[in-house]
C-alpha cells in the first residue's frame, strides 16, 4: 500500500509565551516522494512552497526590527496581490482536477487559513507598532510636561529665595542705619539693589511696590544720614582744633 498522500497534523498545546494565532495553524505533511515531485515541477524559491515554511519566522524576516515596519503597508499590499494570486492559482487548479476529491477540498481550505492567518499577523504587527507609537508619543509629551513642571518649580524656589533675601535685607539695613554702622552697610546695600532690580518686573504688585520703596527710602535716607555725620563730625573737628 502507497503512503497517504498528505494529512493534516494538529500541532501540541503551545506554550504561554508563544503567538497566540500559531495554535490556530494546521499543518499539511506531504510524504517525501510527493514533495518530491513538488519540488520538481515548481521548482520554485519562494519560501512559502518551502515544506518547512514557519509563519513566525517568515514574519520576522519581513521586519527584522522596528525601523522595517515603516514599510508594513507596502507588504500588506503585496501580500494581498499575492494572495489574489493564489486564490486565482487555486481555483485554476480545481477546476483542472475536479477529480480529486475530498483531500483537495480539505487541502484548499487548510491553504486559505493558513494565508488568512498570515494576512491578520501582519495586520496584528502593524497595530502593535502603532500602538506602541502613540505610547511613546505619550510618554515623550509627559516627559515634556515634567520638564516644563520642573524648570517653574526651579524658577519659582529661586524667586522665593531672592524674596527673602530683599525682606531680610531691608530689615537688617535699618537695623545697621540706626546704628550707624556704615562700615558693615555697603555689602549687604549692594546684594538688596541688585535682588530689587530683579523684581521690578514683578512691580505691578503691592508687595514688591513697597519693598521697592523700603528700598529706595534707606538708600536715601542712609545718604542723608552719612552726610550728616560728616558734617557734624568735620564741624566737631574744627571747634576742637579752634579751641
Amino acid at each position: 500500500m502507497s503512503a497517504p498522500v498528505a494529512s493534516v497534523v494538529t500541532p501540541a498545546e503551545p506554550e504561554p509565551e508563544a503567538d497566540v494565532r500559531k495554535d490556530h495553524i494546521n499543518k499539511i505533511v506531504l510524504s517525501d516522494e510527493v514533495q518530491r515531485a513538488i519540488e520538481q515541477v515548481l521548482q520554485s524559491s519562494d519560501p512559502l512552497d518551502h515544506p518547512d515554511f514557519d509563519p513566525t519566522d517568515y514574519v520576522n524576516q519581513l521586519f527584522p526590527n522596528e525601523q522595517s515596519l515603516s514599510n508594513i503597508d507596502d507588504v500588506i499590499t503585496k501580500m494581498e496581490v499575492d494572495i489574489g494570486l493564489i486564490d486565482d492559482n487555486i481555483r485554476s487548479v480545481v477546476r483542472g482536477q475536479v477529480n480529486t476529491g475530498e483531500n483537495g477540498r480539505i487541502a484548499l481550505r487548510e491553504a486559505q487559513q493558513s494565508i488568512t492567518q498570515l494576512f491578520g499577523l501582519i495586520t496584528d504587527i502593524k497595530s502593535r507598532a502603532e500602538q506602541t507609537e502613540d505610547m511613546v508619543k505619550e510618554i515623550t509629551r509627559d516627559i515634556k510636561q515634567l520638564d516644563s513642571a520642573k524648570n517653574n518649580l526651579t524658577y519659582a524656589i529661586t524667586t522665593l529665595n531672592h524674596l527673602h533675601m530683599l525682606v531680610g535685607g531691608v530689615e537688617n539695613l535699618k537695623r545697621l542705619a540706626e546704628r550707624r554702622q556704615y562700615g558693615e552697610v555697603l555689602n549687604p546695600l549692594q546684594a538688596i539693589i541688585e535682588v530689587n532690580q530683579h523684581f521690578q518686573q514683578y512691580s505691578e504688585i503691592p508687595q514688591i511696590q513697597t519693598l521697592s520703596s523700603q528700598v529706595q527710602q534707606i538708600q536715601t535716607e542712609l545718604a542723608t544720614q552719612i552726610t550728616e555725620d560728616f558734617r557734624h563730625f568735620f564741624c566737631a573737628e574744627c571747634g576742637w582744633r579752634s579751641g
